[in-house]
């Protein structure tokens, strides 16, 4: 059956791994927004500690020697904003990426429908031609001011489904337990966000839809990931350190998750920043890292690779192509005193001179002192 890693957006269930961890979202969290509580903690989260009961409710918790830890990470969405907008994913950018994710699956949907209905005739053909047609529809009248207007309506009435029975318990963005939706709203565009996750968010990038469902959800106050079924299934330990996996990936594997080089004066300034984003921005102060002088001989003497200097990913790529204009603008930790000035010099040949003129021909004042006698080399 699998174990999953669980997002909560306050009390809703936005999305689950099963498995293993979304590094998408897990790179939101930092290693101090760890939390093992037991599960009779009045601490723990209500919701957290309802889910782990239900997923357990054939296992006699009082026989087991150990109480049970509830592990998951969690932040105040205020600084997963900030964290989020570090990263580039300002709601300018994540509408991008909603606009060019729309494009793809309304492509594949077409092809995937075009395929089914070449097929010759089947009941298997004709229940999937029919879906994809009917999928078709929906996405042809989907835009991401419909997706927001859609899942503000969603998130106001619940989202619990009425036939679910005990899972109906959850609030969350699709209809737990069910690949196909077959609720009251099948066929439109409600029922279509209700079986998939995020809200039928077209695009695998979950920070891009979360950046996009906090706007429509301020009533959430935290964001928590829920690792307490990888730990409890032994897929990881308690003690695993899910940050430090998803964030020291090499640059090669995932060029979008390397941290934000900062290229300083000398080592002095970079030691100054470092502290001043420590005291002022530690939420954000692992988004970055420094040059490290003392390393290399000369800072560009390495290529960038060696460097760590890694090539913009897609949603850097989306961030500068829209240019949005609410992006989160950080004062800076410490305000300049100078301004430098970038001084452009033309360097002359060396031997360039004003007013000199070169010497002219002249006759000599003496003869030629006579140099060798030549050898004769055919002798």
């Amino acid at each position: 059956m699998g174990s999953y890693a669980e997002c909560w957006l306050g009390d809703l269930l936005v999305a689950s791994t099963k498995n293993d961890v979304d590094p998408g979202l897990m790179r939101l969290f930092r290693r101090s927004d760890k939390r093992i509580l037991p599960l009779a903690s009045a601490d723990a989260p209500a919701q957290l500690k309802r889910r782990f009961e239900d997923r357990n409710e054939n296992i006699d918790l009082d026989e087991i020697d150990d109480d049970p830890e509830l592990v998951y990470y969690v932040a105040p969405v205020s600084v997963i904003k900030d964290r989020l907008n570090v990263l580039g994913y300002t709601a300018a950018t994540a509408r991008r990426v909603f606009d060019v994710g729309l494009t793809g699956q309304r492509a594949q949907t077409d092809a995937w429908q075009k395929s089914w209905e070449e097929k010759e005739p089947s009941a298997t053909r004709d229940l999937l031609r029919d879906s994809y047609r009917s999928e078709q529809v929906v996405l042809s009248g989907l835009s991401v001011d419909v997706w927001l207007a859609t899942t503000r309506e969603i998130l106001s009435s619940g989202t619990e489904d009425p036939g679910a029975g005990d899972e109906g318990r959850v609030r969350s963005t699709e209809v737990t337990g069910q690949e196909w939706y077959e609720g009251p709203l099948k066929g439109t565009l409600p029922g279509y966000m209700l079986s998939h996750e995020w809200f039928g968010f077209p695009s695998p990038d979950t920070a891009a839809a979360l950046r996009l469902t906090l706007e429509v959800y301020p009533e959430a106050d935290e964001l928590i990931y829920d690792v307490t079924d990888l730990v409890w299934s032994e897929y990881a330990s308690r003690d695993d350190d899910f940050v430090g996996y998803t964030t020291d990936i090499s640059v090669e594997e995932m060029q979008s998750m390397a941290k934000v080089i900062l290229l300083t004066e000398g080592s002095s300034d970079a030691a100054i920043l470092r502290a001043s984003l420590d005291l002022l921005y530690p939420h954000l102060a692992d988004y970055y890292s420094f040059m490290e002088f003392d390393a290399h001989d000369h800072p560009l003497r390495s290529g960038p690779r060696e460097q760590g200097i890694s090539r913009r990913g897609a949603v850097q790529d989306a961030a500068i192509e829209q240019a949005p204009e609410d992006v989160l603008a950080l004062p800076a930790a410490i305000q300049p005193v100078t301004v430098l000035i970038e001084v452009g010099l033309q360097v002359t040949r060396a031997d360039a001179v004003e007013d000199v003129e070169r010497p002219a021909l002249e006759v000599g004042e003496h003869d030629v002192r006579p140099g060798k006698p030549r050898v004769d080399v055919s002798a």
